[in-house]
């Protein structure tokens, strides 16, 4: 996040966005099913999202928050 002003822009804050390695692999393991032919039943269902790895879209709200 910046500070913009007229005469200076300052950094105010950042975080690192890091993907969850869980459903990274089930995404790379449901598209290598998908393109083998296996219907949908049958594929692994998708895990749920570990809190330890925030969304980008929750590291935005998160650093507006702090504003």
């Amino acid at each position: 996040m910046l500070l913009v002003t007229s005469s200076i822009t300052v950094p105010v804050g950042f975080f690192f966005y890091m993907p969850d390695p869980a459903l990274k692999q089930w995404d790379k393991e449901d598209k290598r099913l998908k393109k083998s032919g296996i219907a949908k039943k049958d594929r692994p269902i998708k895990p749920e999202r570990d809190s330890a790895y925030p969304t980008k879209t929750e590291i935005a709200l998160g650093l507006l928050n702090r504003v």
